[in-house]
């Protein structure tokens, strides 16, 4: 079996993320209790606030408590869009919120670079596959992953080194092996690669 890497990059933006997902959820939940008040149906009255008021409960749980990799605002953007659509004239708006989700849930992925004999992968929004021919460098140093592409680009990511895998094949488990024992072992992994 030939060695591979499968780093699992540091999201720093994540908490941005949440806020702006709790934000969504919160400016929805006003938006609802307007229409309820504005509805002559008791029915649709009802509908409204209960579904405010579980949009303001997750708006407040997302913002502070839940982890990445959690997928229950799945249900909440399902709910809005529902709702949308059933008790709103403005039905129109489930597809953006549908949009939305769709943007959250790609954003909520993990970020991650693979690195094999044949190619490298970076997994990020997009899915983009390079061969070692388009770069200059790689080289992990100090905990930080700088990709070197000869286009001039330069891309440097901190590995969160508790979730990557540091050892033979794409498939994770849990070795022991951290960042200190890997980084010669990766750097000359890329150097056998970006010299052929």
């Amino acid at each position: 079996m030939q060695p591979s890497y499968k780093l699992i990059i540091t999201d720093k933006k994540y908490d941005r993320y949440k806020k702006m997902a709790s934000f969504i959820f919160g400016v929805n939940a006003i938006v609802f209790i307007i229409l309820a008040l504005q509805s002559l149906s008791i029915s649709n009255q009802l509908i409204l606030f209960t579904s405010s008021i579980i949009l303001i409960g997750y708006s407040i749980y997302n913002w502070s408590y839940k982890k990445k990799k959690e997928n229950s605002y799945i249900l909440v953007y399902l709910l809005m869009a529902v709702i949308w659509v059933s008790d709103t004239p403005y039905w129109y708006f489930s597809i953006i919120i549908l949009l939305l989700l769709a943007l959250q849930y790609r954003m909520e992925s993990h970020y991650c670079i693979y690195l094999t004999a044949r190619h490298i992968t970076i997994d990020g929004f997009t899915k983009k596959k390079y061969g070692w021919r388009d770069f200059n460098n790689i080289v992990l140093k100090d905990g930080l992953l700088t990709l070197d592409f000869r286009s001039n680009k330069i891309l440097q990511v901190e590995p969160d080194w508790n979730k990557s895998d540091n050892t033979p094949g794409l498939e994770p488990r849990n070795t022991g092996k951290g960042y200190p024992e890997t980084e010669q072992e990766f750097n000359d992994f890329c150097r056998q690669y970006l010299n052929k």
